[in-house]
């Protein structure tokens, strides 16, 4: 019965998601919500933006009506993720300083930790505080070739459920709801994109999974190598990037084309880094991220196998440094 609820919810969330998508796509010339080409993007011309509202409008209406334990904790999901939805909206129609959008990454972070019950008090509270606003905005930042975002969410999505099975209750359901959405999505997300996520979609997206991380990891599910691997792709290229550019005097927070996925899809085409991120995910990091839930004591050991070849290929590759 739990398998049947939750198959609904994907096959609910894949419907939703292509009728969403088809209404943005038709109406973003009357509604502005397009992406022009631009110092940190990879297209040449003008895209439909704000296709993430096809799964994050889905989210959230199962956030506030869902009622099956952890009320306070997913009340606090719901304001959160509403709070960096309307804000990254906003932006995607007209742009906005960088500091009121960190400014309400971080209240809604605030909003979202007090329902979270974590072990090591505040501290460990401040250090989850951290890692979730830093992953809203890394999640951004990767989102800048055809169909990438919508893969990692993809990942990270099946790697849980196959890791984690049987995964039931709110957890269960969301990932479900997200991957009928999200495939929804890649339907025209995929290269060539007719639409992109925009910051409505990755800033939503980037809060979300790293809150079922933490939860996931805060009530002994999985040891948080885990879902940490199954997102390593996206936090070693952004952190990364970040640090080379830092330690080589570059002006980091201006735009730019230096992170790897951005070299790979200047070489290779975006459809073919996708793909590349997908089989990676599929065949390295889930099977990874597996034995990490079966060997805590290893984790971190574990971690840094998963990792390796982005180094490698960052190290290859020139990675935050000018071309």
């Amino acid at each position: 019965m739990v398998f049947t609820n939750q198959i609904n919810y994907l096959i609910v969330g894949f419907i939703v998601g292509l009728i969403l998508q088809g209404i943005i796509v038709a109406s973003s010339s009357r509604t502005r919500l397009i992406a022009a080409p631009s110092e940190r993007g990879l297209h040449d011309f003008d895209i439909p933006t704000a296709g993430g509202l096809g799964f994050v409008v889905p989210i959230l209406f199962f956030l506030m009506l869902e009622n099956r334990g952890d009320a306070e904790l997913l009340n606090g999901i719901f304001w959160g993720c509403f709070l960096v939805a309307v804000i990254s909206l906003w932006d995607d129609i007209k742009e906005l300083k960088p500091i009121l959008r960190l400014l309400c990454h971080a209240i809604a972070v605030y909003i979202v930790i007090q329902g979270m019950i974590l072990p090591g008090g505040t501290i460990l509270a401040v250090i989850a505080a951290v890692v979730l606003v830093w992953h809203i905005n890394l999640y951004n930042f990767m989102d800048g070739i055809d169909g990438i975002a919508g893969a990692q969410c993809l990942v990270f999505c099946i790697g849980i459920q196959i890791i984690g099975y049987p995964l039931g209750g709110w957890v269960g359901s969301v990932l479900w709801l997200l991957i009928g959405s999200i495939v929804a999505f890649l339907v025209f997300n995929w290269p060539k994109a007719k639409v992109f996520m925009g910051d409505v979609g990755s800033a939503v997206l980037g809060l979300l999974l790293a809150i079922v991380g933490i939860h996931l990891w805060s009530n002994g599910h999985m040891p948080i190598g885990t879902p940490f691997i199954l997102l390593s792709a996206f936090i070693f290229d952004t952190t990364y990037t970040l640090l080379i550019r830092i330690f080589t005097g570059q002006r980091f927070f201006l735009p730019h084309r230096s992170h790897l996925y951005q070299r790979l899809a200047e070489k290779n085409g975006h459809l073919w880094t996708t793909l590349s991120f997908v089989v990676f995910g599929i065949f390295w990091l889930i099977p990874l991220a597996w034995v990490t839930s079966h060997f805590a004591d290893w984790q971190y050991l574990i971690a840094s196998v998963a990792i390796s070849p982005l180094l490698v290929m960052s190290i290859k590759y020139r990675v935050g440094l000018s071309a």
